[in-house]
């Protein structure tokens, strides 16, 4: 009996040792094959080299991966989107699994079958095939019980029709129709959230403007006292949003006030590299008894206007005031942004019909690195008329 319990221990011994042996690696393994074996963990994809399927087959291309499988006959496969994500000082690497119906998955079988890619040497085995640094590089790995090819080819499309280069174009071509590889790709980045930075593993990255939020001082000679604040909103979720909206308090210690609130939308109906429209509201209610001891001024103003590529706004609009009268007026205003040393100028008037009010500032921005919790904060001098009341306003905020 212990005869037959040692002859078993040392069968199943003998079969471990045979399972976790390592293959025959054959292929461009200097450099790619050890480069990818942590990122292949992060990704949670198979382990060709101790893999025991009949076929394993996998394609790599940048942002997209993928496996073919073949096991007594029965053949699946699977799709991996990843992407590298990077936000402030934290980067990550997101990734999508999908599932291939075993339709897809014969005919990416039958097309790597059939494609003459499993006979092909790796690009430095391929006579005139050439390098670079950047373009694309295809990775191409296939294994069997004994033997693990892992394959590089450089820009196919750049080695002037040798007969190689042909083959890994029709490949690569005959796999992204059969399983519509970048309509499921534009779907995966689609779906991402739209913060931070991403790159798919190219010289390209996508960087979106994170939502700002800011506050701060907002006071003058007349007015000391008072806060601002603004909001905006890029993105609500993943919806392009384009909105903002603020308001501004300032007061005296006599019961004067004035007091703001605005919102904004931008691109609404034109949005190109050149130019892009807005729309802007704006309530204004002020009590300044150093005008008219009775009289309580509010002020509607609606403006439409475009920002040009070259660094100016023009906008125009209309606004409806009250204090012991109701008026309309007319609304005419420029703002130009200078990119050194990063200011920005600004004119605002109101034509009614017995008066003229204006506006006229600067503000300086200034843009902090990532060590600082605030992100920029903007420094603002502007001088307003008002019917009688001239005031100098400075205003400063922090934005994160």
């Amino acid at each position: 009996m212990r005869q037959l319990q040692i002859t078993i221990l040392l069968i199943l011994t003998l079969i471990q040792n045979v399972n976790s042996q390592d293959k025959v690696i054959k292929g461009d393994t200097a450099f790619w094959y050890n480069r990818n074996q942590e990122f292949n963990k992060t990704l949670e994809l198979t382990d060709f080299n101790t893999s025991r399927a009949d076929f394993s087959f996998r394609f790599r291309n940048h942002g997209q991966i993928v496996e073919i499988f073949k096991t007594n006959n029965q053949i699946h496969g699977e799709l991996t989107n990843y992407i590298f994500h990077s936000i402030k000082k934290r980067s990550e690497t997101l990734h999508q699994k999908i599932q291939l119906d075993s339709l897809k998955a014969l005919e990416t079988y039958e097309i790597i079958q059939k494609s003459g890619i499993l006979g092909l040497q790796s690009d430095d085995k391929i006579e005139d095939w050439s390098g670079g640094y950047d373009g694309i590089t295809y990775i191409v790995e296939h294994s069997d019980k004994k033997e693990y090819w892992y394959k590089t080819y450089w820009t196919p499309s750049a080695q002037d029709s040798i007969p190689e280069s042909l083959i890994v174009m029709d490949f690569v071509k005959a796999l992204s129709d059969t399983l519509q590889l970048s309509g499921k790709y534009k779907e995966f980045k689609d779906d991402l959230p739209h913060r931070g930075c991403y790159n798919s593993g190219g010289m390209s990255q996508t960087c979106y403007v994170s939502n700002s939020f800011g506050f701060g001082y907002h006071g003058s000679t007349k007015l000391p006292l008072g806060l601002n604040s603004s909001v905006y909103l890029t993105y609500i979720g993943k919806k392009h949003a384009d909105f903002g909206f603020g308001f501004q308090y300032k007061f005296d210690r006599n019961d004067n006030y004035d007091f703001g609130f605005n919102v904004s939308k931008s691109n609404l109906f034109i949005k190109n590299s050149k130019t892009n429209d807005f729309l802007f509201y704006n309530y204004q209610k002020r009590k300044l008894e150093f005008v008219d001891t009775n009289a309580i001024f509010q002020n509607h103003l609606f403006n439409y206007g475009f920002n040009f590529r070259d660094k100016i706004s023009l906008f125009t609009g209309l606004n409806y005031a009250t204090d012991d009268k109701e008026m309309i007026g007319g609304i005419f205003g420029f703002t130009k942004w200078f990119n050194k040393p990063k200011f920005h100028t600004t004119l605002t008037t109101s034509i009614f019909k017995d008066d003229i009010d204006y506006k006229i500032g600067i503000t300086k921005s200034i843009h902090f690195n990532e060590r600082f919790v605030f992100r920029s904060t903007s420094i603002g001098l502007y001088f307003e008329n008002f019917k009688d009341y001239n005031d100098i306003n400075i205003y400063l905020t922090l934005w994160l």
